[in-house]
């Protein structure tokens, strides 16, 4: 059970470094999602 939870923290992890990568090229948006994100 402990594997299962781990790879799923790590995809949503890195999904949203990427989305938030390409929308700060060119979208205000990701910085209010990158706050919450880093926490």
């Amino acid at each position: 059970m402990s594997p299962s939870a781990t790879p799923s923290a790590s995809g949503g992890e890195v999904r949203t470094v990427g989305l938030t990568d390409d929308n700060k090229a060119g979208k205000p948006r990701p910085r209010s999602q990158g706050e919450p994100a880093s926490m």
